[in-house]
C-alpha cells in the first residue's frame, strides 16, 4: 500500500513513516520538497538500522501536492489550526477511491489539563475528522492514531501495545486502516 504522510517530518510523521515502512511504501510530503528529501534519508538510515533486510516498503520524499496525487491513503500530520486551509488547498487532488486518515485531534492544555475544543466552520462545530470529510466531500475519512504518543511512535525499540480507536462512516475505509495499522 502506498501511504502519503502529509506533513510528515513533524514528530508523528516520523513515528508513522519509521513503523510503516516495513510493510508499505510510504511517502513523506512537506510544504518543501527538498526538506521532505533530507528527512527520508534521516528516516531510512533509522528503519534500516532497527529492521534490517525486513523492510517491504520503500520511502521517499515529495511536496506535499505531488504527495497526495500518489498516495492510496493520505494521511494529514497538521496541526488543527491549519485544516480548514490544507484540507482546501488538497481538495481538487483527492481522488474518489483515496483513505485519508485523521490522527489530528483538537485538545488544548491548560495548565494540567487538557481539554477538547471543537472547530466552528461556517457556523458548524465540527471535529477535525468532521471538518476533513465536509471539506473534501468524502466518506472515507477515518479517525485513527489521535491516542498514541508521537514520541513512542518513534522509538522503534518501544513494542507498542495499544488499542487504537477508528472512526469513520464507510466501513471498508476503516478495514483498510484495521489491516495498515495491524501490519505496522
Amino acid at each position: 500500500m502506498r501511504i502519503s504522510i502529509l506533513g510528515g517530518t513533524g514528530d508523528l510523521g516520523k513515528g508513522l513513516a519509521l513503523r510503516w515502512i516495513k510493510n508499505h511504501d510510504i511517502i513523506v510530503g512537506s510544504r518543501v520538497k527538498d526538506k521532505a528529501v533530507k528527512v527520508v534519508e534521516e528516516y531510512l538510515n533509522i528503519a534500516r538500522d532497527h529492521y534490517g533486510e525486513n523492510i517491504v516498503g520503500n520511502m521517499i520524499g515529495e511536496d506535499n501536492f505531488t504527495a497526495v496525487k500518489k498516495g492510496e491513503v493520505i494521511v494529514p500530520c497538521i496541526s488543527h489550526e491549519y485544516i480548514v486551509d490544507f484540507a482546501k488547498s488538497i481538495k481538487p487532488l483527492i481522488k474518489e477511491d483515496q483513505i485519508i486518515i485523521s490522527p489530528i485531534t483538537i485538545l488544548e492544555k491548560k495548565d494540567k489539563n487538557f481539554y477538547y475544543n471543537p472547530i466552528i466552520y461556517e457556523g458548524k462545530s465540527f471535529s477535525a475528522t468532521q471538518l476533513l470529510r465536509e471539506i473534501l466531500k468524502t466518506n472515507k475519512v477515518v479517525a485513527a492514531f489521535q491516542t498514541i504518543s508521537a514520541k513512542k511512535l518513534s522509538d522503534l525499540k518501544l513494542e507498542l501495545n495499544y488499542d487504537v480507536l477508528l472512526c469513520g462512516d464507510d466501513r471498508d475505509s476503516i478495514e483498510t486502516v484495521s489491516y495498515t495499522h495491524l501490519r505496522a
